[in-house]
């Protein structure tokens, strides 16, 4: 138990901010350091400066169950949120929960299975660009190197030990408008991109506030937000280019080509309004009846006496699983304040994740 801590902290003091380009090497350098001479296949990648490192233990890129975890994390308040403070049991820490503990529990369960011999067909993979996106780390290894696992788990969302066997699917689009200047005094002579763009925001409003979503949960639905709005060179004067950033959410069973082609319907006899897709992932569903999610539930079970199924909302790297078929369960450990100044990790949970873990792997 000591162990897992120590690579905690360890962890924790590195200054692995998504953009410090040194710090993520080091902390992948650090896991490196820890599990190399020891009858592993490791294998590691750069991508825009950006390192991750593949672990397993067979020379393969089609593990039956594959871990993974994040080392990099959203900046901090004050540089003391990289020293750790434990205190009546909690570990307060950029990271300590998003997710520097779970993935201390993943070096661990490494180190334990070499030393119990327990031979699995089992990997982990650790990134360090999923609080920027992921393009550089997981989308990389499952779309290009193609990673594609039985069952993934992925120790970073459903806090309290939920497991998060549905998530919605994300859709960044951009559209371009052009239209024609003119004097703001004699709008009628020019053409406004700007209000093209607005009254389609307006179409795409009212379609999304119609589906309701189901009755014990009015939020599990189509959601739209408009993050980006750029229009006009003076206030006097018509704009005659126009462009808006719209982020899409969407439950299963949608998918994303079927979401996109939807979306493109509003505009298909435009030719004044160019759509750009600008990034996507797949919503995922893994039924509860899955062979793997019922020896999970049943090992998370054994330790904690229940567990939960529970869906989520925001864009997590199962997505890039899902787009490839593969059954993904999302799980955390008990903690709270993510991104926040008061990040916290119960130290007794990780403990608790890494029976669970030891009890599901026996049973595959």
């Amino acid at each position: 138990m000591e162990r897992i801590k120590k690579i905690l902290f360890d962890l924790i003091k590195i200054r692995s901010v998504s953009d410090n380009i040194p710090a993520l090497k080091e902390i992948i350098e650090y896991i490196e350091k820890i599990l190399r001479n020891k009858d592993l296949y490791l294998e590691k990648i750069e991508v825009n400066k950006k390192p991750s490192l593949y672990i397993s233990f067979r020379k393969n890129l089609n593990p039956e169950v594959l871990f993974v975890g994040h080392l990099d994390v959203v900046p901090v308040d004050s540089e003391e949120q990289f020293i750790p403070v434990e205190k009546e049991g909690k570990i307060y820490a950029r990271g300590a929960l998003d997710m520097k503990g779970p993935c201390a529990v993943m070096m661990d369960l490494i180190l334990t299975m070499i030393e119990e011999n327990i031979k699995k067909n089992v990997g982990f993979l650790f990134t360090t660009d999923e609080e920027v996106g992921s393009k550089d780390g997981v989308e990389v290894w499952v779309r290009e190197k193609e990673l594609i696992p039985e069952f993934a788990l992925i120790p970073d969302g459903g806090i309290g030990f939920k497991l998060m066997n549905e998530g919605k699917g994300v859709l960044h689009v951009r559209f371009k408008a052009k239209g024609e200047s003119a004097h703001g005094s004699t709008p009628w002579e020019g053409d406004n991109a700007a209000e093209k763009l607005i009254e389609l925001y307006k179409k795409y409003k009212e379609w999304v506030e119609s589906d309701k979503g189901p009755e014990e949960e009015p939020n599990w639905k189509i959601t739209l937000s408009l993050g980006k709005f750029n229009a006009g060179k003076a206030v006097n004067i018509v704009p005659a280019e126009a462009e808006m950033e719209l982020d899409f959410r969407f439950p299963p069973p949608w998918k994303c080509v079927d979401f996109e082609n939807k979306l493109r319907e509003f505009i298909k006899d435009r030719k004044d309004i160019e759509m750009e897709k600008m990034s996507y992932g797949e919503p995922v569903f893994t039924p509860q009846d899955n062979a793997y999610v019922e020896k999970f539930k049943k090992a998370v079970e054994s330790v904690k006496g229940k567990a939960e199924f529970g869906k989520i909302y925001g864009a997590t790297d199962g997505r890039f699983f899902a787009e490839k078929g593969v059954p993904v369960i999302m799980t955390y450990p008990i903690g709270d304040g993510i991104h926040g100044k008061e990040e916290w990790v119960l130290m007794s949970s990780l403990y608790e994740l890494k029976e669970i873990f030891l009890r599901f792997l026996k049973e595959v």
